[in-house]
């Protein structure tokens, strides 16, 4: 059994009527090609050039390249090719196949890798799906190579700035059609604040103990709606929950692929403690460390609200080589000085070389009210976009990756650091 990928398109296509009979006729006429769900992504095209939806399929196959080109091929013109009128352009046509370490054209099995291609969509679709394999010559991923195609370096991240109110199933099933708005608008990655689904418990001590009731386990009820929602739409969902494992409670953030899969959980690891953040009453530190995880979105690290305030959390992600950092946060109205809330996300995007996005609580609650103001920053430090203060609302914006490494962290200061003459930093007296 070989892993495979096939990446289908459709011009000026019907989303429920030509593709969806392409995608019918491969379930149907390739019953030994064991696949996951289809990931279709939202049409493309400028002005009058024709419309492009494209899809791709990643499984197993038991027989040989030429067999399953052949038989996609057969499926193609019978099913894909058939024009509605003389001069109409065809509705359908196979783009490609990655079969194992290798990449099939419609035209030619000899083709050792996609580099060939010209546009970035085609390849797009198969970043959600096959976003793990690596192009055997270049040892690019997908999601690497579609950076260098003209097109490839944009990618669409949307913020979510919600209120929190009692009900955890009602906040619950505003996030989930949140997530719905934000695909909607071309988002390919969705954050959460912090807490999202929950009011802001750790306003208040916790006298008689960590309160697990509270707390909920990772995978479960929240991350399996989410992972079903990302599948379906195909997205990058990351949340952040009160976690419960075992009799220890933890600020984590779920990070769910494009496909559904839930990649892994990022753990707060300093814990505040202070008036109206009572939060070592009820999170254990973080025992995960800092992962980046490499996403149908690009490589993504989280740092969960109070973690971003350490440096080395940050230069961390970087060394790492994240294309993103979402900072989930609870951030009230006038915590910090002036200029302080954008200047210190602006200056970690600057010294690293990424993207940051934070996405903000918003609305008031007993004792404080939470700022809203969620925001992004460029790898040169800029603030890119910025939501409302005090007001609902869902914050797109578009990341140009192709400034990631043409930055002054990447190009200068990860070269010249002196990582021998800090191999371990001394404690605060």
């Amino acid at each position: 059994m070989t892993r495979v990928a096939i990446a289908l398109g459709s011009n000026l296509g019907d989303r429920h009527g030509h593709l969806g009979s392409a995608l019918q006729a491969l379930r149907t006429h390739l019953p030994d090609l064991i696949a996951a769900p289809f990931s279709e992504t939202e049409p493309v095209g400028v002005g009058e050039q024709p419309r492009f939806l494209n899809t791709a399929a990643v499984g197993t196959w038991p027989g040989t390249p030429r067999d399953l080109l052949s038989r996609l091929q057969a499926i193609e013109a019978a099913h894909g090719r058939t024009r509605p009128f003389p001069g109409a352009p065809r509705t359908v046509d196979l783009d490609l196949i990655l079969f194992g370490d290798r990449v099939i054209e419609d035209a030619d099995l000899t083709v050792p890798h996609p580099r060939f291609r010209e546009r970035a969509f085609v390849l797009e679709p198969l970043c959600r799906v096959a976003h793990a394999w690596r192009d055997p010559i270049t040892r690019l991923s997908i999601h690497e190579l579609r950076l260098a195609l003209p097109g490839g370096a944009s990618m669409r991240i949307a913020l979510v700035q919600q209120q929190a109110g009692p009900d955890r199933d009602a906040n619950v099933s505003r996030g989930l059609e949140a997530v719905r708005t934000a695909a909607a608008g071309g988002a390919r990655l969705v954050c959460f604040p912090e807490l999202a689904f929950t009011p802001f418990f750790p306003c208040d001590r916790a006298e008689a103990g960590v309160p697990l009731d509270r707390a909920e386990p990772v995978p479960g009820p929240t991350t399996d709606a989410f992972s079903r929602l990302a599948a379906e739409l195909g997205v990058v969902v990351v949340l952040n929950l009160y976690e419960r494992d075992g009799s220890f409670a933890y600020d984590s953030s779920p990070v769910i692929d494009a496909d559904g899969r839930l990649l892994g959980t990022t753990r707060m690891l300093h814990v505040a403690h202070m008036p109206c953040f009572w939060e070592q009453d009820y999170y254990t530190p973080g025992n995960h460390g800092m992962p980046v995880y490499e996403t149908a979105a690009g490589r993504v690290g989280v740092a969960i609200c109070y973690d971003r305030h350490y440096p080395e959390i940050m230069r961390s992600l970087g060394l790492q080589r994240a294309d993103l950092v979402v900072v989930p946060q609870a951030g009230a109205v006038g915590e910090w000085p002036d200029g302080l809330f954008e200047a210190e996300m602006r200056v970690a995007a600057f010294q690293n070389g990424y993207f940051t996005a934070l996405a903000n609580r918003v609305g008031a609650e007993p004792g404080m009210t939470f700022a809203g103001e969620s925001f992004v920053c460029s790898p040169d430090g800029r603030v890119v976009a910025r939501g409302p203060a005090g007001a609902e609302a869902i914050l797109w914006a578009d990341l140009d990756y192709g400034a990631i490494a043409a930055s002054h962290a990447r190009q200068l200061f990860f070269r010249d650091r002196r990582a021998d003459a800090l191999r371990a930093l001394p404690d605060p007296d």
